[in-house]
């Protein structure tokens, strides 16, 4: 509910919670069982908070959804593909016909130049939360990705290798990746409206108002460790590899006769680690636009999917009566 972006990734456990019992070892009638109740517990654990929200949603606004505006995201994704001469939009959706390239060198993203720049066209229908942009918006990518389907795929999967690269360019803005960096002191809050506003609800919400505070000697260290220390996009990919080269060399062997089976509990729980930091790289990069930010929630997945696939499990000692019977 706080980033729509995780809403896949139910399948993804649940799809793990099957592998997990169904392979484990000592597979049975009671473990399938016991798998399945699992699962409809996790299921029941996802719903429950979502449906209540979105039933809210429902009575405050009258349409079932997470909030007003999903599409108009969407539509900055196949900003960076659209192409108008090929789409042929109906005469009120030509508006959104993208610019490209930005005329701002700062802005390294298609996405970020349609929806903020000053070039963006929803500065012509009311801004992004303007009362036709979501409806428009929804329009033009449908008939975006239709149009062009190969485009939309070959951007979704350049975005995710995006998070392999050596190096980290500021994206989507020179200004906004210089947000990400610890300050040295503290910003000074706006005196705009919206500033007054929010500093508000911060003090209705957590009793203070939000105003940044920089505390020595921690911020030094923060500072130090930001500009020494990173992840390079080539570990990130050696961290993926791992779990897919380990589970394929375990399940080779475990054909091998006299193999025990033990191992296949943790390889599912290996893979359903490693699907989630999947489904975190390309999500975004196929709802919304690749950031660098948007790859810190896949890491530790990523590093736990590969120590449950080099760290082997010990076997369970055998409880009296359940040795295999010699006749």
């Amino acid at each position: 509910m706080t980033r729509i972006v995780g809403l896949p990734l139910i399948l993804v456990i649940a799809a793990g919670l099957v592998m997990t019992g169904l392979n484990g070892a000592g597979a049975g009638a009671w473990r399938r069982r016991a798998s399945g109740l699992t699962v409809i517990v996790a299921v029941g654990a996802f719903l429950v908070p979502v449906t209540a929200y979105m039933a809210w949603f429902h009575s405050h606004y009258g349409e079932w959804g997470f909030n007003r505006h999903g599409a108009v995201w969407l539509y900055g994704r196949t900003a960076a593909f659209a192409d108008c001469a090929r789409i042929k939009p109906a005469p009120d959706l030509a508006v959104l016909c993208p610019k490209r390239p930005p005329s701002d060198p700062r802005i390294a993203s298609p996405v970020y130049a349609a929806m903020f720049s000053k070039e963006s066209p929803f500065r012509r229908i009311g801004g992004i939360y303007g009362p036709r942009s979501n409806d428009l918006a929804r329009r033009f990518l449908w008939a975006a990705i239709k149009a062009q389907p190969g485009d939309y795929l070959r951007v979704v999967a350049r975005d995710t290798l995006r998070a392999f690269e050596p190096g980290r360019s500021p994206y989507p803005t020179t200004w906004t990746e210089a947000k990400y960096h610890f300050p040295k002191s503290a910003r000074r809050a706006l005196n705009s409206a919206a500033a007054v506003r929010q500093t508000e609800l911060a003090e209705a919400y957590g009793g203070a108002t939000g105003v940044t505070l920089v505390v020595q000697p921690y911020a030094r260290w923060v500072r130090a460790y930001q500009a020494r220390l990173s992840l390079p996009g080539p570990a990130l990919a050696v961290l993926m590899l791992i779990p897919v080269v380990g589970v394929a060399a375990r399940w080779r062997q475990r054909r091998r006769p006299g193999t025990e089976a033990g191992a296949r509990g943790r390889d599912g729980e290996a893979l359903t680690a490693w699907l989630m930091a999947g489904a975190l790289l390309v999500i975004p990069a196929a709802s919304a636009d690749y950031d660098p930010r948007y790859v810190l929630p896949a890491i530790p997945l990523a590093c736990l999917a590969a120590a449950l696939t080099l760290i082997p499990r010990t076997p369970a000692p055998e409880r009296p009566g359940t040795e295999a019977n010699p006749h």
